[in-house]
Order: C-alpha cells, then structure tokens, then sequence
C-alpha cells in the first residue's frame, strides 16, 4: 500500500517497507466473527477468498498505479464486518472498471505516454491472476514498453529533483519556485532526462490535469463508486 512505499528525496530511491501478511481468520473473541488483517482496498479477488499468490502482489501494485494516475482507488470499501467488506468488494468486482485514461485527460503531446501507462494497470488489475502479467512481464512493459521508449528516461537523479519540486507547491496543483531555481542543478537534470523546458510548468500541467466529463457526472451524482461503468441496473450501490 502507499503507506508502505518509501521515497529518499535526496538520492532518488523507492524502497518498500513493513512486509505483513493480509489474510482473514477467527477473532480472539467468537470464532464466528473472523477479522480482516491487511488492508482491503489492496486486496486481490482471489485474496479475499483466502487464495492469496504471487500475482496479488501485482493487483496491488495495480491498485496503487490507478491511484496515482487518477487520484482515485479503483474500488472502494464498505461495512464494518470481514462479510461485509468482502461482499460489496466482490459486488463491485462484477461491475466494469473505467481505465484511468478512460477518467482523466492526459495531457497531448506529452513526453511520456500515459495512455500506454493505464494500459499497464488494467493488465495489473485483469481479475483473473493467470492474465496479470508476472514480475518479470511487468517490469518489461514498464521499462521497454512505457519508460525508454522515447530515448532516455527517468533516472534515481531526475526522481529526486522531481521530488524535490514539491518543495515550492502552493496548492491547487501549482508550483512556484525561487526565481534562480531556472539555472540550478535540479532544473538541468529535469530538462535533459525528462525532456521538458519548465519543469515546474510541467508539473503543474500533469497535476490539473481535466477528468472526463463522464466522470464528473458520476462524482457529482455522488455514486457508491464512480470509476465504475453502470451495470445493466445502473450504478453500484452499497446494499
């Protein structure tokens, strides 16, 4: 989960931290009420179902890539008890997700293509575990297929200068750095891995970025789950 991933804003380095177990048993209380240990809203079908693998580490990490693209999580948890949550997971799961593409208007023309990136995390978040791609796969739709296919890419350097312009948010997706930021070391790396002129517009474009008007509606009409598409009844609601 987000919680777990660690970012070293000087070096440029991702680390993951506090490995546990996610898995569902009896209370020490009555043994027909089993608790949840792990957290949900990162949990694979099959890890709800007590049949937790390898690929459940790529659902997560799925879950985890629609968040950061959309600022929203693919699905939502509802109830108190383990029955509960895992009903109305799995009610959800019978609806089709909206892509991030499908939610957010990635800006034309960009550097990167985010639009292939999305197409990554659907395959990460494919309900069937045998059609996720493995680590090995996935590593090379990422790096091969999204991240170097342009020429250079991103590296531990421009990662942390990246970081680092967080620094100077004001709000509202804006940055505003020192008038000398143009000429120091951070704005050279950024320009010439990233391929940008004003790394600070930059990332001021990629966080406003305008969501689907679709979308939108969903939101305002304050539905269980708005990144789902209607089923033949509609919206999902929580029973």
């Amino acid at each position: 989960s987000p919680s777990n991933i660690l970012f070293n804003a000087k070096a440029g380095i991702t680390k993951l931290a506090d490995f546990g177990v996610a898995k569902a048993f009896a209370g020490e209380g009555k043994a027909d009420e089993p608790r949840l240990v792990g957290k949900p809203r990162y949990m694979s079908p099959e890890q709800l179902e007590g049949k937790a693998t390898t690929a459940s580490d790529i659902w997560a990490l799925g879950v985890i890539g629609y968040e950061c693209l959309t600022g929203f999580g693919p699905y939502r948890v509802h109830g108190d008890s383990l029955q509960d949550k895992v009903a109305n997971l799995q009610a959800q799961f019978g609806y089709d997700l909206r892509a991030p593409k499908e939610i957010v208007r990635y800006p034309a023309n960009d550097r990167f293509d985010l639009g292939k990136l999305s197409d990554i995390v659907m395959r990460c978040l494919e309900q069937d575990p045998d059609r996720r791609p493995d680590s090995l796969e996935l590593n090379a739709l990422l790096e091969g297929g999204y991240l170097y296919t342009k020429g250079l890419g991103p590296t531990n350097k421009s990662l942390a200068a990246y970081l680092r312009l967080l620094d100077y948010s004001v709000g509202g997706g804006e940055v505003i750095p020192p008038l000398e930021y143009e000429d120091s070391e951070d704005a050279k790396v950024l320009c010439a891995t990233l391929w940008v002129q004003d790394p600070a517009d930059s990332f001021f474009r990629r966080t406003s970025s305008v969501f689907h008007p679709d979308f939108v509606g969903a939101v305002k009409n304050q539905e269980a789950n708005p990144c789902l598409r209607h089923g033949a009844s509609g919206p999902y609601r929580v029973p």
